[in-house]
């Protein structure tokens, strides 16, 4: 997928939802190691005080990828950066919204920066920014 510099403007914004499922926590363990039990033990989580067992941060900050890809700059994007700030446990099994908007568009090096969030029952479980450059 392409996409027309020309159209995207401050504001633009985007979103799309998934559920977190224990499928793609486990596939998350396997590709990261990352095999805490409060992420795969449902006893050990609620031993800690949360109702279930707690999604990776980064998996659900991975989405973000998803988000620049599919809905702002489509495959001539290369990635910059990204900030995140973990504001919120988001349980296996939860409907998040993944969201970005365009807040600035810096045409001389073709590069956004999207504001980038996580939402998991409409409060904001992640927020950040991107920097992406179309090529």
């Amino acid at each position: 997928m392409s996409v027309d510099w020309s159209k995207i403007k401050i504001g633009s914004e985007a979103s799309f939802e998934v559920v977190i499922t224990e499928d793609m926590i486990s596939q998350f363990v396997e590709i990261t190691g990352d095999d805490n039990p409060l992420h795969t033990d449902e006893s050990f989580a609620q031993k800690k005080g949360f109702p279930g067992k707690v999604a990776h941060g980064l998996l659900l900050a991975s989405f973000f990828s998803r988000l620049v890809g599919k809905y702002f700059l489509g495959d001539d994007n290369l990635y910059l950066s990204q900030s995140i700030m973990f504001r919120k446990p988001v349980l296996v099994e939860e409907t998040v919204r993944v969201k970005g908007v365009v807040k600035e568009k810096i045409e001389s090096m073709k590069i956004l920066r999207i504001e980038t969030t996580v939402e998991s029952g409409g409060i904001v479980a992640i927020s950040g920014e991107a920097q992406v450059k179309l090529i």
